[in-house]
């Protein structure tokens, strides 16, 4: 199996090197020397076919001349808007990405802004220290009295927390000024 496969990869070698060779040369030939025309010029007494043959390859290769040419001239019109539409594009991608980034980076901040505050919830570990209020359990609560926990230096600062006059009353709550 081995020795067949060898066999023919040698084989298959030996049949292109020449092919390849040739095109090569071939190759070197045409852009060496120019294209000759398939029909030649016509001398002074030209068979009627041989001239129209001639003229007619004369035009095709003019017309192929003549559309080269407004192609170019097309693409030299167009070039300045497609380079500068091109510019554009590429603008505005890096503005968007920029804006992606930007976005991005608002998003975790308050993402992880978000996971600290219920983390700190969760634990209880807060910058904010939570309100302990003391009232007898026959005593309805009400959203603005506040009876503070005894504390053990109840003598100093006895009003550092907020407290209503009339327990039922929905009035206003005062705040004493103690830090000026």
């Amino acid at each position: 199996m081995k020795n067949s496969l060898k066999a023919t990869l040698c084989l298959s070698l030996t049949l292109a090197a020449p092919s390849l060779w040739a095109d090569t040369n071939t190759a070197q030939q045409n852009a060496e020397t120019p294209a000759k025309p398939l029909v030649a010029p016509y001398g002074d007494n030209p068979n009627l076919l041989h001239v129209w043959a001639y003229k007619t390859q004369e035009g095709v290769v003019g017309a192929a001349k003549n559309l080269g040419e407004l192609a170019e001239r097309g693409v030299s019109k167009i070039k300045p808007s497609v380079d500068q539409a091109w510019d554009n594009t590429k603008s505005m991608t890096n503005n968007t990405v920029q804006q992606v980034d930007q976005g991005a980076q608002q998003v975790t901040q308050n993402v992880n802004e978000k996971l600290k505050d219920t983390r700190e919830r969760i634990t209880g570990k807060s910058s904010n220290p939570a309100p302990i209020t003391q009232q007898s359990l026959s005593e309805p609560s009400s959203g603005n009295q506040y009876n503070p926990a005894p504390s053990q230096n109840s003598g100093q600062n006895s009003n550092q927390y907020p407290q209503s006059t009339n327990p039922s009353s929905s009035g206003s709550t005062t705040y004493p000024v103690t830090d000026l």
